[in-house]
Formats: structure tokens, C-alpha cells, sequence
């Protein structure tokens, strides 16, 4: 029963006409006239023209609903309850209605036979399927899918291999890209998205993927996780990543309506073509898609590449000047010596991160370390092997520092910088071996003396032992600056104020 057929009946019944002469205008049965009457009176309704949308609302509720009202004698199914129900496993609209009528007998009331029961059902679910028409804005998304069917060609030792059918949506226009790969890898998926934005020539404000796995490592309420490269993708191209809610592949609906006809335009237009190699399956995709895009399409009114080109490519941003190339990514622990491999060589980051997990790789001739997400150092990438490792003086701590300043050359400026008592005791050192790096160690020796006891009393005493004509070996060094220490503390200590009692003045 319509608005319009129930307005015409109560017209009709206010002039007058019989039930007969009612149901026979209208070609229905006097039953139902008389019934949908009675509900009429039921309601309070005036029913009259013109019907507005807030009387047309009250009709549906009152007196068109399947919910009938006690006085036919029927039970009134909870279609709310009953459409959860069927959400539960193993639970039949038969199952239901045999508990319905079991009801129906409990509170003596009559219940729907199973045919007009499923059928009101049926009435109930077409409320409830309700779609919502995305609007789409020029340039503003990309949908991204791959498609259930894959294509074959055949390998030069016979065998078929599988080619899988990237595909990808402008919903605006309607413009698409797709071609065939190997594989649904990340090095693929990267490749397709990067020949997408190149084919439409401009980048979209948003990407939106399925949640596979290639690109998506975690979605829900609290955070969306990238993988590493498809994260560097977005960043290059400057375009955000919106994937489609989970287990919501409707919500980048122009991909999936486009993949379905993508499946019948493509797969099924090529499917008797040979092919012998991956270049043959993606150029015979090319002309396809070309083919496809410059064809009319009633709901545009327009070709796809039309509307695109008048209407959505001012609207994309402007490629890159560079295309993205995937980094080359290396994990691991920082070892006790601060130095990580990549490639063919070692490199230094700060000792401060040894025992941390870091990841390396090459960007722009340079080699990025992270630990934590957090750049803790680059270098210059060198990719032939390197006897040395690569490092950083900053990245070592204080006494590996000092280490590593042990030359010659800086020796000789210390002992300039003490005297030239300490410098002959560094020349004579540094001379007597066979090589000059022999004579390190010992010149360390005397630089660290002099750390401890003073560089002034370090040249006084290889002033005197130089006068004298004596070596300066690291021995007689050390035990005149102990006595010529200790001489310094026993006259300290007669010469402080007070009075100080030493051994001599007791007679023992």
C-alpha cells in the first residue's frame, strides 16, 4: 500500500463510494480497503490533499507500518531484535519465526504464516541497507586496490607465471592507472604508487589504501603504523595516508566499483592474448587503460580524461623534482666498540648508544642512523670497502679521545708547551727507537707524570736531570718528582702557621 493509493481511498470513502465500488477503482479487495480504513480512524489522521512530508512521515509510522496495532489480533515481530539475532551464527529466519509463533501461542495472539513473515522481514531490511553517496572534491584522494584476478604469461621455460593487477582511482573523475607486477611486495606496491602519481601527473592531497599488510602495519582508534618505506613515500610526495577503516574496503568505494570493471575491461578483454614476459602483459595494460579512460561515460556525461583535464588536474600538487627510490634499510644493535655496519664499511655514532638498537641507510649520498626513530648521526656514504673505519672524534668518549691524539707531532707540541727540559725528554724518547711511534708510549708515560704532579715540577726535574748529563728514563723521572714532591710537603708543613710538633722533638 502507497501514500498515494491510501489518500485516494480516503477521498473516496468521504464521497461516499461503497467498499466495492472502492476497491474495484483502486483494483484491490474490499478487505483491504476496510482495513487500511479502520486504521485511518485508528490514528486520528486527516488525510487530505496536499500531504506534506510531516503528515507523509505519520501515515508510514501509523498506519502503513508492518507493525500492526493489537486490534488485528496478530503479534507484532521485533524486526530490531531479529535482525541482531540473524547476526549470530547458526540462527535462520525459519529458526526465528518458529520461536515467534511459539510466542504468539504463550500471549494467545495470532501469528504471520513463515512466507508473509519473511516477506515483512524483507520490507524491515530494505530500511536498513541504506547508502550513503560520497562526495567527492577534485584532487583531494587517490584509492589504491589490487584485483582478485590475476593475469598469466608464459616464462621462457615454459611455465605460467602469475602477474598481479595494481589498480588506481582519481573518485572525482574517474581517472585510473593499473598494470601488472610479479608480486604484492612492498618494492612492488611502492613502484605502483609511484607510477600512479606519475601517469596522473600530480599528487593528491590523500592516499587511500586497503589495510594490507605491505603498507599498513597496525590501524585502529589510537594510531595508524606505516611501514618504513611507504612512510618515506608519503613524506616525499607530501601526500597523507588515509587507509579505509578496517574491514571497510566500501568507504574507497570508487577503487573497488573500479576494479570490478577493470577485472571485465582488462583481465577479460586480454584473457585469450599470449604473453612471454612481464614488458608484454603491462604495454598490452597501457593500451587498455588508455583505451578505457578516453571512452564516454553516460554518468560523467564525459570521458574520464576529459573531466580530469578540465575539471582535477589543477587541483593536484605538483610532482616532486625527483622520484622516490626506496632506502636501503640496515637493523641492528650497537656494538662495545660504537661502530655499525652498512654496506661495505663501519661507521661510528655516539658511544653513549652502544647496546641500543639502531637502523641505518643511505639517503642523497648519505648514510642517516636512527635509534628510536631519532637521527643520531650521518656520514658521507662510501660505497667501496675501507680498510678504517669511518668515524667521528666527538663520537668517542674522553679518554678513547686522548688516545688517538697520541702523535709525535702532538707530543712534541706538549712538551714545547711545558719547556724545553720536558721537550728534550720527549725528542730523546721519541728518537731512540728504530721509528718514532716506539717512543709513544713512554712520552705518554711523562705527560701523564706531569698530569699528576704538576707540569712545573715535571720541567724542574728534567732540567736537573738533563744538567747533570743523566737519561731521562721513566723511572729516574718518577722517583725525583715523589722526593721532590714529598720535599715540598715537609716544608709546607714547617712553614704553616701554628705550632707543629715533628718526630725530632720528642727524645725516643
Amino acid at each position: 500500500m502507497t501514500i498515494q493509493v491510501l489518500r485516494d481511498i480516503c477521498i473516496m470513502h468521504k464521497l461516499n463510494y461503497s467498499m466495492t465500488a472502492i476497491a474495484k477503482s483502486l483494483n484491490t479487495d474490499r478487505t483491504t480497503v476496510s482495513r487500511y480504513l479502520q486504521r485511518v480512524e485508528d490514528s486520528g489522521l486527516v488525510i487530505a490533499d496536499p500531504i506534506t512530508e510531516e503528515l507523509a512521515e505519520q501515515i508510514r509510522i501509523h498506519i502503513l507500518s508492518n507493525q500492526h496495532s493489537t486490534h488485528d489480533g496478530y503479534l507484532a515481530p521485533d524486526w530490531k531484535l531479529y535482525h541482531e539475532e540473524l547476526c549470530t551464527p547458526h540462527v535462520t529466519l525459519k529458526l526465528l519465526h518458529e520461536e515467534y509463533a511459539a510466542e504468539s501461542v504463550y500471549l494467545d495472539k495470532k501469528s504471520y504464516s513463515y512466507p508473509h513473515f519473511a516477506r515483512m522481514y524483507r520490507e524491515y531490511c530494505k530500511t536498513k541497507r541504506l547508502v550513503m553517496r560520497m562526495e567527492h572534491k577534485p584532487g583531494r584522494v587517490v584509492e589504491y586496490d589490487w584485483a582478485g584476478s590475476t593475469m598469466k604469461y608464459t616464462a621462457p621455460d615454459g611455465t605460467s607465471v602469475k602477474m598481479y593487477l595494481f589498480v588506481a582511482v582519481l573518485p572525482y573523475s574517474r581517472l585510473f592507472y593499473a598494470n601488472a607486477y610479479p608480486d604484492m611486495k612492498l618494492a612492488n606496491w611502492c613502484d605502483a604508487v609511484c607510477n600512479a602519481f606519475e601517469y596522473f601527473e600530480g599528487v593528491p592531497e590523500i592516499m587511500r589504501p586497503d589495510n594490507l599488510k605491505t603498507a599498513i602495519i597496525q590501524h585502529n582508534r589510537e594510531q595508524i603504523i606505516l611501514q618504513k618505506d611507504f612512510r618515506e613515500l608519503s613524506d616525499h610526495y607530501n601526500s597523507a595516508v588515509i587507509p579505509t577503516g578496517v574491514r571497510e574496503p566500501t568507504h574507497k568505494s570508487a577503487a573497488e566499483s573500479t576494479v570490478r570493471e577493470v577485472e571485465c575491461w582488462i583481465i577479460g578483454t586480454l584473457r585469450k592474448k599470449q604473453f612471454f614476459s612481464v614488458q608484454e602483459v603491462q604495454d598490452a595494460i597501457q593500451e587498455e587503460v588508455k583505451k578505457r579512460n578516453d571512452t564516454y561515460s553516460p554518468s560523467l556525461y564525459s570521458t574520464p580524461k576529459d573531466l580530469f583535464e578540465k575539471e582535477e588536474r589543477a587541483h593536484l600538487k605538483p610532482l616532486p623534482p625527483t622520484r622516490f627510490s626506496r632506502s636501503n634499510w640496515q637493523t641492528g644493535t650497537v656494538p662495545n666498540d660504537y661502530m655499525v655496519k652498512f654496506g661495505k664499511n663501519s661507521y661510528s655514532v655516539p658511544y653513549t648508544y652502544v647496546g641500543k638498537p639502531y637502523e641505518a641507510r643511505e639517503k642523497n649520498g648519505m648514510v642517516e642512523i636512527y635509534s628510536d626513530t631519532v637521527l643520531i648521526t650521518t656520514h658521507r656514504y662510501v660505497e667501496e670497502h675501507q680498510r678504517n673505519v669511518i668515524v667521528k672524534q666527538e663520537h668517542r668518549p674522553k679518554n678513547h679521545q686522548e688516545v688517538v691524539n697520541y702523535t709525535p707531532e702532538k707530543l712534541r707540541e706538549y712538551g714545547q708547551r711545558v719547556g724545553p727540559a720536558v721537550l728534550w725528554a720527549m725528542n730523546y724518547h721519541l728518537s731512540s727507537g728504530k721509528i718514532e711511534e716506539q717512543g709513544i708510549q713512554f712520552c705518554v708515560s711523562i705527560k701523564s707524570l706531569g698530569e699528576r704532579h704538576g707540569e712545573q715540577k715535571l720541567e724542574a726535574v728534567c732540567k736537573a736531570i738533563q744538567e747533570r748529563g743523566d737519561s731521562p728514563e721513566i723511572a729516574t723521572i718518577t722517583h725525583e718528582l715523589k722526593a721532590k714532591v714529598k720535599a715540598t710537603q715537609s716544608e709546607m708543613a714547617h712553614t704553616a702557621e701554628g705550632f707543629t710538633r715533628g718526630m725530632e722533638q720528642f727524645d725516643i
